[in-house]
C-alpha cells in the first residue's frame, strides 16, 4: 500500500506491557549509489560459484 509503514514489533515479556517497536519498513527508499549492492554481490557470486557449484555437484552425483 502507497505511503502506509509497516511496523515489525514485539512483546518483550508475557504481560500487556507496549510493544517494542523493532523496525518501520516503508515502501521506497532511495541507497547512495557509492554502496554498489549488485556490484558487491556480482562479484562475490563470480568468485565463489565455481566452488559451491562443482560441490553441489559431486554430492549429488555420490548419494
Amino acid at each position: 500500500m502507497v505511503g502506509e509503514k509497516v511496523l515489525i514489533v514485539r512483546r518483550r515479556t508475557k504481560k500487556r506491557y507496549p510493544l517494542q517497536t523493532l523496525a518501520v519498513l516503508q515502501g521506497s527508499a532511495t541507497i547512495n549509489e557509492r554502496w554498489d549492492f549488485l556490484g558487491t554481490v556480482s562479484g562475490v557470486v563470480q568468485a565463489r560459484f565455481p566452488q559451491h557449484f562443482y560441490r553441489a555437484v559431486v554430492n549429488a552425483a555420490t548419494q
